[in-house]
């Protein structure tokens, strides 16, 4: 952290890399070929892998290589100076939405006021930086419709901490949210096309519902549950 827990005056978490750290790993892994993927939570983290990843870009520019597409796991509470960074980086935030409903009460009472910084979906994408989503399983559920829910109401399944959710202003679309768990994260895969959508030519792995997610109340997304699962072309569970 940037500054201590509240109720505290020393206590500041754990850094484990320095922005030159992850520089100096950066450097090792684009003369590879390979994009990095760095875990940052606290404001400090996100401030440090953030700042690598600018002299990174700057190496690659100087070095002519190619923009490869870093990205940062979890980003889940940045420094508003650094809100931006994600954008003008090209990097992408991997996020993972039953976070903010699992720690909500948590970030609430380590991180105070700060938390209205914590888990910016919305802010993200206004900025213009790549959002993907996932689940940290097994930390939390694999189950995409409870992701979905979280990110669109920022509210538990018993409707708490309230009606509005946990700071509304960050809140998103059913749409954007779908985006984040499928076509987003195929684009930063570099396989557009070929996954992640329903189109001629792609690979064939797709789910049915009976429950339309765009006429379904935002507080029963939660309960959605495919009736059948195609993959690669072959049903694994049939519809019944």
């Amino acid at each position: 952290m940037l500054a201590p827990y509240e109720g505290s005056s020393s206590s500041y978490g754990t850094l484990l890399l320095t922005a030159d750290e992850v520089f100096e790993i950066g450097i090792r892994a684009v003369n590879s070929g390979m994009s990095l993927a760095t875990h940052a939570i606290g404001d400090r983290a996100t401030n440090q892998v953030l700042n690598g990843y600018g002299m990174l870009r700057e190496y690659e520019r100087q070095n002519h290589l190619p923009q490869l597409r870093h990205r940062v796991e979890h980003l889940q509470l940045m420094h508003p100076d650094d809100i931006l960074k994600p954008s003008q980086l090209a990097v992408t935030a991997s996020m993972q939405p039953l976070h903010l409903t699992s720690d909500m009460y948590t970030a609430d009472r380590h991180w105070g006021k700060r938390a209205r910084f914590g888990y910016m979906l919305n802010t993200i994408l206004q900025t213009g930086a790549p959002l993907i989503f996932g689940s940290d399983a097994p930390v939390e559920s694999p189950n995409p419709f409870l992701g979905i829910h979280a990110a669109v109401t920022r509210t538990r399944e018993d409707g708490s901490p309230s009606e509005a959710g946990w700071y509304p202003k960050e809140k998103i679309s059913l749409a954007q949210a779908v985006t984040a768990y499928t076509q987003t994260p195929v684009e930063i895969a570099g396989k557009p096309g070929k996954i992640g959508s329903l189109r001629p030519g792609a690979k064939a792995d797709l789910i049915v519902l009976k429950q339309d997610p765009f006429t379904l109340p935002a507080s029963e997304l939660y309960s959605i549950r495919p009736s059948a699962v195609m993959v690669d072309g072959q049903w694994v569970i049939e519809d019944q």
